[in-house]
C-alpha cells in the first residue's frame, strides 16, 4: 500500500471512529490484564489473516498497517463500551467495507466465549 493510501485510509478510519476515540481514555489500548491479552490472541489466532479490503486483521493489530484507530475501536468492542453492531458500522465505514465483511464477523465472534 502506498504512503498516500495509507494516509487515507487512516484518515478515513479516524474520521468513522473519531467520536469514540474523543470518548474512550488513552489507557484502553494499554490494558495488559490477561482477559484482554486472550481476546487480543484470539482474533489474532483466529481472524488474522483474513482480510479487510487490502488489508490483513493482523496488518492493523501489529504489522505494518498498524492503526491506533483500529486498536482502539477494538478495544472499545472488547471493554463493552461498543456494541456489535457499532463496532462493525465504525470498522466497516473506516475500512470502507461490508458491514458484514467476515474479518469483522469474525473479530465480533472472538468476543463470545
Amino acid at each position: 500500500m502506498s504512503e498516500s493510501s495509507r494516509g487515507h485510509f487512516n484518515g478515513l478510519l479516524a474520521a468513522a471512529v473519531l467520536p469514540l476515540a474523543l470518548a474512550a481514555c488513552a489507557s484502553d489500548t494499554s490494558n495488559t490484564s490477561s482477559g484482554s491479552n486472550a481476546f487480543y490472541d484470539r482474533v489474532q489466532r483466529n481472524c488474522g489473516t483474513m482480510r479487510m479490503g487490502r488489508v490483513s486483521v493482523n496488518d492493523l493489530l501489529s504489522g505494518p498497517l498498524q492503526s491506533v484507530v483500529f486498536l482502539n475501536t477494538v478495544s472499545q468492542f472488547k471493554d463493552n463500551k461498543m456494541s456489535s453492531q457499532a463496532f462493525a458500522v465504525a470498522t466497516s465505514t473506516g475500512l470502507n467495507v461490508p458491514r458484514d465483511n467476515p474479518a469483522i464477523l469474525c473479530i465480533i465472534d472472538q468476543k463470545t466465549p
